[in-house]
């Protein structure tokens, strides 16, 4: 995106938006512009919509590339983006052509005006941004005519933005605790909420491998009429190792198997990702008549990139970035590089901030070597509490520091072939890397 259009989209993001978290979320925002996106240009493409805990980015990429390399013309919206704003409204996993975002940030501009004028009588909530991230990629793919859009839920699932459409299918990946002042303090509650997206006339497919949650799934799905495909009872992965680089693995259905998988995207927990990926796919193709290429699955996800899922990088691949922000994602995280890395010594960068999870994090994070932290300052009165906690635990080495100053600092990480760097956290923190 370039810098004129983007400075174009923060204005509008600025002007029209409300940084105001919103308790009791309704829809009545999001319907509102909806409403009047249709007065310019109206949608017709196929929703896939994609909740869950961990794993769902990952999952939406790979859907997206096996739709691709099948000659469909796809959208894709990651939330949140990690590089550029572009990665929440992706035209055939590209950034679209500046011309259908220049027409796409006109009619945006139109919707937010108008919004603004008629809720000066309706008195609904102003947007946040991240509604007006959604609205803006309805209508980059409205414009570039896609035939498939494929989602990631920001928050929940039930009463997210996303939701206010009902999908075509729908997918729910692993759950785990995360953001549990929104969405409940127990898995149920957690689960719940992500079952929201479920919709009658097509198969819900679940990843998650917690066998409470597959009979509460179960149960959810028998009392509100919805056909439930799970992963590890109806569709399985078998015989993973991590072999040069790829995740190899078996795909097993009913009827159909696929041999010796590898996929560009590293760790275990990845395979369950390509399977909950090719089992919808497989669906989608019935549906719409599409031959299903065994070579095109292959390629697509021996080819898929997607940033920062323990992607490593620098000169000497000492680099390694991970966006695990809760204690499910972060474990998964820790048993890869346990594997890969054996005893090595890792230089831990993660944001300052303690928050409810904190502890289950470095619980797991303490079974790797860590030899230094370095702590990213926030805008959070709970840094002092995380230095506390971890001078507690005997971390003395410990060096506070701001985004700018991680920026500066990281072409010497790059180049410092004696020590690994594990950036763990937020996109902002991430972000670094790749400037």
């Amino acid at each position: 995106m370039n810098q004129q259009s983007l400075v174009r989209l923060n204005l509008l993001i600025t002007k029209y938006s409300t940084d105001k978290f919103i308790q009791k979320y309704d829809f009545r925002t999001i319907a509102k512009l909806y409403e009047l996106s249709y007065l310019y240009i109206k949608a017709d493409y196929c929703k896939i919509l994609v909740a869950g805990t961990s794993g769902k980015g990952s999952t939406v990429g790979i859907i997206s590339n096996i739709l691709l390399k099948h000659y469909q013309t796809v959208g894709t919206s990651f939330s949140p983006h990690i590089r550029e704003v572009s990665e929440r409204f992706l035209v055939n996993f590209k950034e679209p052509m500046p011309e259908l975002i220049e027409k796409a940030l006109e009619y945006l501009e139109l919707v937010l005006a108008k919004y603004s004028t008629e809720n000066i009588k309706l008195k609904y909530n102003p947007p946040v941004k991240f509604e007006i991230y959604h609205i803006f990629s309805h209508l980059v793919f409205s414009l570039a005519k896609v035939k498939y859009v494929v989602y990631e839920v920001g928050i929940g699932g039930r009463l997210d933005p996303t939701n206010y459409i009902k999908s075509s299918y729908s997918v729910i990946t692993e759950i785990g605790f995360d953001h549990q002042d929104y969405l409940g303090d127990t898995l149920a509650e957690i689960a719940t909420e992500k079952f929201g997206v479920a919709i009658s006339t097509s198969p819900l497919i679940s990843g998650t491998i917690n066998p409470e949650i597959r009979d509460y799934y179960q149960e959810l799905a028998l009392k509100n009429n919805i056909r439930l495909l799970q992963l590890g009872r109806d569709f399985f992965v078998t015989k993973y190792k991590y072999n040069n680089g790829f995740t190899q693995f078996d795909y097993l259905d009913k009827g159909y198997e696929l041999q010796k998988l590898k996929l560009n995207l590293v760790g275990e927990y990845q395979t369950r990702n390509a399977a909950i990926a090719i089992k919808i796919f497989t669906i989608i193709a019935k549906d719409f008549n599409l031959k299903i290429s065994t070579k095109k699955i292959r390629l697509a996800l021996r080819s898929i990139y997607i940033p920062a899922r323990l992607e490593i990088r620098g000169k000497y691949k000492n680099i390694i970035l991970n966006t695990a922000h809760n204690q499910q994602k972060v474990s998964a995280a820790v048993e890869f590089l346990k594997k890969r890395y054996k005893s090595a010594k890792f230089n831990l960068v993660y944001p300052a901030t303690y928050r409810a999870q904190t502890l289950e994090i470095f619980k797991s994070l303490l079974e790797l070597n860590i030899a230094k932290i370095y702590l990213v300052k926030e805008e959070s009165k709970t840094t002092a509490k995380l230095v506390e906690y971890l001078n507690g635990l005997g971390f003395s080495n410990l060096e506070l520091i701001n985004t700018i100053e991680l920026e500066k600092k990281m072409p010497d990480f790059m180049e410092d072939k004696e020590q690994l760097y594990l950036l763990l956290g937020n996109a902002e923190l991430i972000s670094t890397a790749y400037n």
